[in-house]
């Protein structure tokens, strides 16, 4: 019963900050993993205020980079100076394919300061970079999801959101092609499962679609699970099935906002890298009394789609970082990412 007081206590929204990071350095949310300390969380609150007052690179950033790259590798700045990024912390760089560093400064950094140097200075932005690496010992991100959401009592939406991939330049012979759009504006519930919403067009005919499922996961959740029948006509897409963001064995409710387009890959994905995983997690009796917060954050290819492209799923524990490292589940047969 302490676990229902201490989410009722702490007034329990899926689409606000309830978790302590694991530290937080110079108003940065910044988890590190406790294996190797490689960077597996950032948010940061943007507004006008923060545009021109950060630091460039110092050399030791740098030098750190450098031992992480991988050949013909640049050194790419998560939150550079013009949005009051600091270049004497090492979390706040990475090392980059150049040609996702110019995808990330050219068409994520860009945008955030024109849209804060643009509008009015109350205007605030929750950003949040979420790396994701190829193995849980993996120090070089092959990827990272980018969600930038425009905090207003009566205008929220995402100005940017998507995934950009990061592969070392010897293991593609293609351009990257990143997924980057904004959205209309969005709605969501609150309490311990939420779905946030939106608009997929700007004109007739408007059709709904989620972007984003979150759940306050507890022990006590697991197995409980619910009958999808209801919910099994959704798909629409052949060959796709119906795909359950929040597992029916994390007793995800029967919105039909948590059922979405997938491809049989994509099912498969959600069970062993995400279900599984988490079922596990709770298996160790020291976790037990633990509440993880599950993200699972729907990509699209543009502002319109109905179909999603892929998954990036977050999942965090209380102030002990990730229950599972963050995932890309791509939603296509034939995914180039």
């Amino acid at each position: 019963m302490w676990v229902w007081g201490l989410l009722l206590t702490a007034v329990l929204q899926c689409n606000s900050i309830w978790f302590n990071p694991a530290w937080q350095q110079l108003s940065f949310d910044v988890y590190r993993s406790s294996l190797n300390h490689r960077v597996d969380y950032i948010s940061k609150e943007l507004t006008k205020t923060h545009l021109n007052t950060g630091i460039s690179l110092t050399e030791e950033v740098k030098n750190h980079v450098k031992k992480l790259s991988a050949p013909d590798d640049v050194i790419g700045v998560i939150l550079n100076e013009n949005l009051g990024g600091y270049g004497n912390e090492t979390f706040n760089a990475i090392p980059m394919n150049p040609a996702t560093e110019e995808i990330w400064r050219l068409k994520v950094m860009n945008p955030v300061y024109n849209f804060l140097s643009t509008n009015e200075s109350w205007e605030k932005l929750t950003f949040e970079f979420l790396p994701v690496y190829e193995f849980d010992n993996s120090t070089r991100s092959s990827g990272f999801g980018v969600a930038i959401v425009v905090n207003a009592y009566d205008n929220e939406f995402y100005i940017l959101k998507g995934y950009i991939p990061n592969p070392p330049k010897a293991k593609i012979s293609d351009r990257i092609i990143p997924y980057l759009y904004s959205t209309s504006p969005i709605s969501s519930g609150t309490g311990l499962e939420t779905y946030e919403f939106g608009i997929a067009a700007d004109q007739p005919p408007y059709s709904k679609r989620v972007e984003k499922a979150c759940k306050y996961l507890l022990n006590d959740d697991i197995q409980r699970g619910m009958n999808s029948s209801e919910t099994e006509e959704i798909a629409g897409f052949h060959p796709d099935v119906p795909g359950l963001l929040i597992s029916k064995r994390f007793n995800a409710g029967n919105s039909t906002y948590n059922v979405v387009p997938m491809d049989q890959k994509a099912v498969e994905e959600f069970k062993t890298r995400v279900e599984s995983p988490i079922i596990a997690y709770y298996t160790d009796p020291a976790n037990s009394p633990n509440i993880v917060r599950v993200d699972v954050h729907v990509l699209y290819g543009d502002r319109v789609s109905i179909r999603p492209v892929g998954f990036l799923v977050h999942t965090r524990k209380p102030e002990k970082g990730l229950a599972v490292s963050n995932l890309y589940i791509p939603n296509q047969t034939s995914s180039k990412l």
